[in-house]
């Protein structure tokens, strides 16, 4: 299947739609209880919003570039010095965003860096939104990288939108990053300092349980009652009783002698 390729332009409280099929830049509005302040209030209210507007307009899918809008993301410019200490001066500024996900890039320029950030929980749904119906997200570019003659105010214009178009290729070379690992890239840095800090801690607990471990099983021992030894059961002995054994009474012999004798003495008298 052959696809086309358009342009998304995201502002605040809208988008702005344009491929080669259509007569001109459709516009997509929202309202607050969907996206405000460029926080995403209710997803799959935003989603079905989309799906809405693309069925409506019969729109076909493509391939697809979100260009931000300069109401959408925030910027600063910074030298290029060895005396300047970038990493804690884009801290201290990105510290300043609400937004939970932050997402940030820095575009070398002839006069030094610049860093853009966002909230890309924003686009992140907006480009969710239209895969869900066959889009492919090919980048995610904020307007500035597009050059100085691609200016809109408003809104997105049918000429600017064939520009951004022809630049489809730049626009790809300079995405913010548009996958879901987003935040292993471009990772806001106090969520990064946050991790190592805790890292460091972790490191520094462990000794100390060690020693605290050791400590409780020698007072453990030392507090302990020494064991003391069991006496052992004395055997039980059953006198048995013994009958004893009948005494036979001995039964005088009579001799024939004997009783003749006893006659002839009375005889004799």
């Amino acid at each position: 299947m052959a696809f086309g390729k358009s342009v998304i332009f995201l502002q605040r409280d809208k988008i702005n739609y344009y491929d080669n099929s259509l007569p001109g830049v459709l516009t997509l509005s929202f309202t607050p209880d969907i996206i405000k302040d460029l926080e995403v209030i209710n997803p799959p209210s935003l989603h079905l919003h989309i799906k809405s507007f693309i069925d409506n307009n019969k729109i076909s899918p493509s391939q697809t570039l979100i260009v931000l809008s300069t109401n959408v993301y925030f910027e600063k410019d910074f030298p290029d010095s060895p005396e300047f200490h970038q990493d804690s001066e884009l801290q201290k500024y990105i510290d300043t965003f609400p937004f939970e996900n932050v997402s940030t890039k820095i575009y070398k320029l002839a006069t030094g860096s610049k860093l853009l950030a966002t909230n890309s929980d924003l686009y992140q749904n907006i480009k969710s939104a239209f895969e869900k119906t066959g889009f492919i997200i090919e980048a995610v570019v904020p307007i500035i990288v597009l050059g100085k003659d691609v200016a809109i105010a408003d809104k997105l214009d049918e000429f600017s939108a064939k520009t951004i178009l022809e630049r489809f290729d730049l626009a790809k070379q300079n995405s913010l990053s548009i996958h879901q690992d987003l935040f292993s890239q471009n990772q806001n840095p106090k969520d990064k300092k946050g991790k190592k800090d805790d890292n460091l801690t972790l490191i520094f607990l462990l000794p100390v349980l060690f020693i605290l471990i050791i400590v409780l099983v020698i007072l453990y021992f030392r507090t302990s009652p020494a064991p003391q030894p069991q006496a052992l059961p004395m055997p039980s002995i059953t006198e048995s009783q013994v009958s004893p054994s009948p005494i036979e009474t001995a039964t005088p012999t009579v001799f024939p002698s004997m009783i003749l004798n006893q006659d002839n003495t009375g005889t004799g008298d």
